[in-house]
């Protein structure tokens, strides 16, 4: 074959490609965002719509936005006020153009294979989702990695609603289920019905996207391919532990939205669901009592006493089957309704954890 025959049937092959969209919603990550897009314009699959959403970010990141899109004509750059997230999200779906869709969140990166192994699996299967595995990458302040561990190992494809729905737990002890970010989604199928995200919501709000999509899905992949590197900050030696009220209301909508859907599509994973907000209030009590901020030292009873008598939460302890010794410490502590017990118990753990971080 000829030098520009080869070249021509390169060309050829680029043109027959999917466009894949790879949306990015940028925010106050100024120290992170040029590794983030560096890793997706230097991709190995080549046919981008690269969008940056610039969701009113208060440093430098408008301004590195444009300076990518001057540098690669694959990026679109859309300003807007701050809105959160999802509205960042939202802001780009209605003028992305490809045939997939993938999210990377900007102080995140990805391998410069991400995106070609992810399409050639969902080519190969016909796949609506492709479910990829992550690299837990836990990052200094001047961006160093840490360390970093490898979430999930799953490899199969499910060709029918039943296949998915005897995998999907498999799927969720994987870690595999709740992110947007590793995922790649057939745009015609995730955004049916004007399908998006809802804007309400600023804590666990993925889920919220995800999961009425696991519904009517019926062509599915997951892979052990690790090509996304999910950065988990430390600050000051530590792993942030900011508590913030509206994280029980964000997490108890979730649940409660979501709950209906599951029930009807896979009531076998109704228990892992509660299991899931059981989890979740382990984290809130365990932020609530290593915020050591004013505020919150002084509201600490009170935001305690929120977490004890939410409705949503006591019903879920109330029937749901445990998995784990922290939930069912939890639940002891839910079911007791004793502030002073919760605040002995978490606040000695708390404790506990702060002398093993000083070793």
């Amino acid at each position: 074959m000829s030098m520009s025959s080869g070249i021509n049937a390169r060309s050829k092959a680029n043109r027959d490609e999917p466009l894949v969209s790879v949306i990015v919603p940028v925010y106050n990550v100024e120290r992170y965002l040029d590794r983030c897009v560096t890793s997706i314009v230097n991709q190995t699959y080549r046919k981008l719509e690269i969008i940056l959403v610039d969701d009113g970010s208060p440093d430098r990141c408008p301004e590195m936005c444009d300076e990518w899109a001057r540098k690669d004509e694959r990026i679109r750059v859309i300003h807007k006020k701050n809105g959160g997230l999802s509205s960042a999200r939202n802001a780009a779906l209605p003028v992305m153009k490809g045939m997939y869709l993938s999210f990377v969140d900007s102080d995140d990166f990805v391998d410069l294979n991400y995106i070609e192994s992810a399409v050639r699996v969902a080519l190969r299967d016909n796949a609506q989702i492709v479910f990829l595995s992550t690299v837990n990458d836990v990052v200094k302040e001047n961006g160093d990695v840490k360390s970093a561990s490898v979430q999930g190992t799953l490899e199969f494809t499910a060709q029918s609603r039943d296949e998915f729905i005897g995998r999907f737990l498999d799927l969720s002890d994987g870690q595999y289920v709740c992110p947007v970010w590793n995922k790649l989604f057939l745009a015609e199928f995730a955004l049916q019905d004007a399908h998006r995200f809802d804007e309400s919501v600023r804590v666990g709000e993925d889920s919220l996207f995800n999961f009425p999509l696991y519904a009517r899905a019926e062509r599915v992949s997951a892979t052990h391919s690790a090509k996304y590197h999910y950065c988990i900050r430390e600050q000051s030696g530590s792993l942030m532990s900011v508590y913030n009220p509206r994280m029980l209301r964000d997490r108890t909508y979730i649940h409660q939205t979501l709950l209906p859907i599951i029930q009807q599509w896979n009531p076998a994973y109704v228990n892992d669901h509660n299991n899931r907000l059981i989890s979740n209030v382990w984290i809130l009590l365990s932020l609530l009592y290593a915020d050591h901020t004013s505020d919150v030292r002084i509201r600490r009873r009170q935001l305690t006493k929120a977490i004890l008598m939410d409705p949503v939460v006591r019903t879920c302890a109330a029937s749901v089957r445990l998995m784990g010794n922290q939930r069912r410490l939890v639940v002891v502590l839910v079911r007791s309704k004793s502030v002073v017990l919760t605040g002995m118990v978490m606040g000695a753990i708390s404790k506990l954890k702060a002398l093993r971080g000083r070793r």
